[in-house]
Parts: structure tokens; sequence; C-alpha cells
């Protein structure tokens, strides 16, 4: 029996799929960044301003 790897990429369930975000704050870009982890083509809407939450953690909403 082969032992999976410890390095496995997440499974590509939503490969070919677009998702288009609205969502501001943390729980709508750690979602977006999961979909995009299993395939999907993720564009994010902001404001002007930019996500408020970008201010504390740049790297994150690059």
């Amino acid at each position: 029996m082969t032992q999976p790897s410890a390095k496995t990429s997440a499974p590509q369930t939503l490969q070919g799929q677009r998702i288009l975000s609205l969502a501001l704050n943390l729980p709508g870009p750690a979602a977006l960044m999961r979909c995009r982890q299993m395939g999907a083509t993720c564009v994010k809407l902001e404001p002007p301003s930019g996500d408020p939450m970008g201010l504390y953690n740049p790297g994150a909403y690059a």
C-alpha cells in the first residue's frame, strides 16, 4: 500500500469555475483563498479605498 505524501495538494474540485467575491474583512478572503487552492479562478472586487483589513495584514490582501 502506498502512503500519501505529506505534501499533497488540495483536490481540484473547483477547476474551471470562476468566482467573484464582494466580501470584506477576513472571512471572505479566507474562503476565496481556499477556493483558489481548489482550482477556481477568483476575482475579489473591492471599494476604491481597498479592504479595511488590508491595513492590518497587507501581504494577505495583495
